[in-house]
């Protein structure tokens, strides 16, 4: 996602982060513990809503290299300094990723729901995890600058599916492709998959028909839908959502909530947190780990939606029963 020009300053209003206190940390997994991740739905939901509360509200929108004006740093330097990693854990602060863009704000709420998640849990992610996780923007760090589709910071800042891919790769979470208006025979089955969408769920909005090189899109999280009525009287649907919004010509732009009408959206891929606790059992790509369709559309080409939902294992519907490891059986069987 790239802006267009410079951003001027504006007014940083800062959230009030409620995190909880830190939770005694296990070197092993206990039974209370698995019987916290078995509660996962309800848990990483409020591990999310604690984590948005750490972030300020607007201060600026901006995706250049260069320092813009009235800033002391850049989104990559801010995004670089909000995630500290030390074999005591990791201390993820959106306060210092000022400015922001909308895939940096997405990233960097994962990151923070993670490490929220882990202390709701009491059991740390291995310092290797974090380590990978961590995006890598700025030179002279521990691995090079982080092009689209390299390590996990790669993948969800890049074009097409990015994060989903990342979710995919990692296998804690689901997809699911809504199509162009064109791919539906009646409109009532793609305001029907709108209206599944949950709060929380990650949406990939395209506003136009290309998905990489040439694409207009925004990553942001969904936060919930309202029904209005146009001056003809019909039915609008508005889809709410948080993130980094922004452009060149918006001096309020930055974290924040806004909305839009789902006829506007050209196509979307959500991606739902099923299976958070699999972090502890899935290793994290190395930062240097190419995504070789990721990358190659972030330079030379567009990726068809076939090839999308091929790539993220993208369904056309929430589906209804997954199928279940015997760790998460375990788990839930340890809260009976």
């Amino acid at each position: 996602m790239k802006a267009r020009g410079p951003i001027t300053r504006r007014r940083l209003v800062l959230g009030t982060c409620v995190a909880s206190a830190a939770a005694v940390m296990s070197p092993a997994f206990t039974l209370e513990s698995n019987a916290a991740f078995g509660k996962s739905t309800t848990m990483w939901n409020e591990s999310m809503g604690d984590a948005l509360k750490c972030f300020p509200v607007g201060g600026g929108y901006h995706t250049g290299r260069d320092i813009p004006p009235g800033f002391q740093q850049t989104a990559w330097t801010g995004l670089d300094r909000s995630v500290g990693v030390s074999e005591s854990g990791v201390e993820v602060n959106p306060q210092f990723a000022t400015p922001s863009f909308c895939s940096s704000a997405v990233y960097l709420l994962l990151l923070k729901s993670i490490e929220m998640y882990e202390k709701s849990c009491g059991h740390v992610l291995p310092e290797k995890q974090w380590e990978y996780l961590k995006p890598y923007t700025v030179e002279n760090r521990a691995y090079p600058i982080q092009a689209d589709g390299v390590g996990a910071w790669g993948r969800a800042n890049a074009n097409g599916p990015g994060l989903a891919e990342l979710v995919h790769e990692l296998g804690i979470g689901t997809n699911m492709y809504i199509g162009t208006t064109e791919e539906y025979i009646n409109s009532s089955d793609r305001n029907a998959l709108f209206a599944s969408i949950r709060k929380f769920d990650y949406m990939k909005i395209f506003w136009n028909d290309e998905i990489g090189k040439d694409e207009s899109g925004h990553m942001v999280v969904v936060l919930g839908r309202s029904i209005e009525r146009d001056q003809a009287g019909h039915s609008v649907g508005l889809l709410h959502y948080w993130s980094s919004n922004g452009s060149h010509t918006d001096i309020n732009g930055g974290y924040g909530i806004k909305c839009v009408s789902v006829d506007k959206i050209h196509r979307a891929v959500i991606t739902r947190i099923d299976w958070p606790w699999k972090l502890w059992s899935t290793e994290v790509m190395r930062p240097d780990d190419v995504c070789a369709p990721l990358a190659e559309i972030a330079k030379d080409r567009s990726m068809t939606p076939e090839e999308m939902k091929r790539l993220v294992d993208a369904k056309s519907f929430w589906p209804r029963r997954v199928r279940r490891s015997s760790h998460d059986t375990d788990a839930e069987r340890s809260m009976r």
